[in-house]
């Protein structure tokens, strides 16, 4: 097994060559599971020159699926596999199939909201969310959600570029805030004196969120926060 790694519009692409027998089957999950924790737009396995597979490769594709779950989490996508092969492993026909299902959402309902430029696209965005998250009976999340929204639309209005866009999920489990702009740049955590007046921003995310990370959404980038619902408890991984 030969296994090549290139990045494509924001997507770890892993292209195997030749056989994979039951040997190499770890190895190829390990790579898998270190590209899926580089927090890209997604991780596609390709798999149109690879064959024959071992039969342990399946399952581990379904687990590594799971774990990597869906938009804005990077996801696993497959392509190709030996003829008679790609329906039991889930897999597209080729790489640019492959890479049009990297941004494949959830059919749940989700609150999308402009932001607009300025000083006032915090605020407006606040507003919004507070509405949003009171509609949906999340009124004990309220003060944590405002909060998050207030400092990742804010990192985006000043580093970022337009247009700014808010994205609010209401999953089973956790409420999902996805802030995007048109700036590919990550922000970084920064330290920040006792006294300081900013700085603290993605830190106070962090704490607050069962989860967080950033997507990048060519040519721009997705930051994303996962709040817990009360009572459930955090499902995933900062990245």
């Amino acid at each position: 097994m030969i296994v090549r790694q290139q990045v494509r519009a924001g997507s770890e692409v892993v292209t195997v060559l030749g056989a994979v027998r039951d040997r190499d089957v770890p190895t190829l999950a390990a790579v898998l599971t270190r590209a899926l924790a580089l927090s890209p737009r997604g991780v596609v396995l390709d798999l149109q020159a690879a064959g024959p597979l071992a039969d342990g490769l399946h399952g581990v594709l379904d687990d590594l699926r799971a774990v990597a779950g869906a938009w804005p989490r990077p996801c696993l996508v497959v392509c190709g596999g030996p003829s008679g092969r790609e329906g039991a492993l889930g897999a597209l026909p080729d790489l640019d199939a492959a890479l049009a299902h990297v941004d494949d959402r959830s059919p749940v309902a989700r609150e999308r909201v402009s932001v607009p430029g300025g000083l006032d696209g915090p605020a407006a965005a606040r507003a919004a969310a507070t509405a949003w998250a009171r509609r949906h009976g999340h009124a004990d999340l309220v003060d944590d959600l405002a909060l998050v929204v207030t400092e990742l639309v804010s990192n985006a209005v000043r580093h970022g570029t337009p247009p700014v866009v808010v994205e609010l999920e209401d999953g089973p489990d956790e409420i999902l805030v996805a802030v995007g702009d048109g700036s590919s740049g990550r922000p970084t955590p920064r330290s920040a004196d006792a006294g300081a007046e900013s700085g603290r921003g993605l830190h106070l995310v962090q704490a607050l969120s069962a989860a967080t990370g950033v997507r990048p959404s060519p040519p721009g980038k997705t930051v994303w926060a996962a709040l817990s619902c009360p009572g459930e408890s955090a499902t995933g991984q900062q990245g």
